[in-house]
């Protein structure tokens, strides 16, 4: 779900550090940096893919080829050597160069096949994974792949909830009940990476043993920054194809459950206590009843949110510095809204609300 653009609703006189902006900045560094070492931790050696060991393999046939032309023309020249001395010597210099290719060969077809025989092994062996410089475990190359997924998804998932960290305290726009938002987007991005390579690896590498050089991590590495990076329209549209896909009738499934985070209807104003108000210690604090009220509902006074909550009874509690108001006193509209899951403010008509001094 995207963030609404919604004002701050906490005093902008106090500072990053008692929003608790400070926190999550370094919570999203720490994290960073501890991601950034699991991704180069579990970064999965060099190994010779299909097409290197084709061209060991051929390199080697060929050297064996000339190696058994050199061997031959060594033979006939020595069938010839009795009867000519200087075809002798053309046998010998012959056989010295069959023997040459002959060794040169084997070494390549020994090579050819260490390669091939390393890339299997390699595949089916666990490795050795040394985390933080203190925890090691070993785990199969199948393995380090997936845990690559995961870890890449998150640090993709880091750039998206650090730009917009960052946005919204520069716009004095932050909000302290996102904080769990931030905390958990890596997470979520990790999810969905994993998810994604999941669906590529079954669909293209559906073979165990073509991990042995044929999966590509860099291929892997991008698939999944991206994933985190873009979690968000990626959830986005997938719950609209499987929503589509799966759509029930009208009064089934949701439709049917009263438990809806946020109803679809605006939430009404019936009384303001007290009206008028006097701002005690520079804080203008009533009690709103109505209708449609939850612990997301937003309170607005002068177009400036208000800090809420939802009380037992269903009323809300709404407060707000007068240092935030146009005037110290005066008369001014308080509005109380819903926000969507899409985003749509639906808002209640509003209620003139007179503050006086003490």
């Amino acid at each position: 779900m995207a963030r609404p653009n919604i004002a701050n609703d906490a005093n902008p006189a106090s500072n990053w550090w008692q929003s608790g902006s400070f926190w999550l900045g370094l919570y999203l560094i720490v994290a960073f940096a501890a991601v950034v070492h699991l991704a180069a931790a579990l970064w999965p050696s060099p190994l010779a893919n299909q097409q290197a060991r084709d061209a060991l393999d051929r390199e080697a046939t060929r050297l064996e080829l000339v190696a058994r032309v050199k061997a031959d023309s060594a033979k006939d020249a020595e069938a010839e050597a009795p009867t000519d001395t200087a075809v002798a010597r053309r046998a010998l210099t012959y056989r010295q160069a069959a023997d040459s290719a002959i060794q040169r060969a084997g070494r390549a077809r020994r090579f050819a096949d260490s390669v091939a025989v390393s890339a299997v092994t390699s595949a089916l062996s666990d490795s050795e994974v040394r985390i933080f410089g203190f925890i090691t475990r070993r785990v199969s190359l199948e393995v380090r792949l997936i845990l690559l997924a995961l870890v890449l998804g998150a640090l993709g998932s880091f750039i998206h909830a650090s730009q917009s960290l960052a946005t919204y305290v520069g716009n004095q726009q932050f909000s302290g009940s996102w904080g769990w938002w931030y905390v958990l987007r890596p997470f979520i991005g990790a999810a969905l990476a994993a998810t994604l390579y999941f669906a590529v690896r079954g669909a293209l590498f559906p073979s165990a043993l073509s991990v042995s050089g044929e999966v590509n991590p860099f291929g892997i590495a991008a698939l999944a920054t991206l994933a985190g990076i873009f979690s968000k329209q990626a959830t986005d549209k997938l719950d609209e194809v499987f929503s589509t896909l799966f759509r029930t009738g009208p009064k089934m499934g949701d439709s049917l459950r009263a438990d809806k985070l946020v109803p679809d209807t605006a939430s009404t104003i019936t009384k303001v206590t007290p009206n008028p108000v006097v701002a005690a210690g520079g804080q203008v604090t009533v009690t709103i009843e109505g209708t449609g009220f939850t612990a997301s509902t937003i309170a607005r006074l002068a177009e400036k949110r208000m800090t809420t909550t939802l009380n037992s009874d269903g009323t809300l509690k709404a407060s707000i510095a007068t240092a935030e108001l146009p005037n110290a006193v005066g008369t001014f509209p308080l509005t109380v809204a819903n926000v969507k899951g899409d985003g749509t403010v639906l808002a209640s008509q509003p209620v003139q609300l007179e503050v006086r001094n003490a």
